[in-house]
């Protein structure tokens, strides 16, 4: 069987980063950019949506951290950001 002693391997660190992260809020936006700063059109959209609906969310700007980034694509099956 396996053992417990073995070094997690980057993938395995990564994901549990991941899962910290999206469970740090309960609505969490990985976006591009700062909710004040939003740099894409799509990131500002939906900092709008959220705050007329007055959804308390969280944010990560996923332009500050490339791993995120890419790992986030396959953590999430979902292929872009906002």
């Amino acid at each position: 069987g396996a053992t417990t002693s073995a070094a997690a391997s980057p993938e395995d660190v990564l994901n549990a980063r991941l899962k910290s992260l999206t469970n740090s809020s309960p609505v969490m936006l990985f976006m591009k950019g700062v909710p004040t700063a939003p740099r894409c059109g799509f990131s500002r959209q939906a900092i709008e949506m959220l705050s007329g609906a007055k959804i308390a969310f969280g944010t990560f700007d996923i332009l500050t951290d490339e791993d995120v980034r890419q790992g986030l694509k396959k953590y999430s099956d979902w292929p872009t950001y906002p």
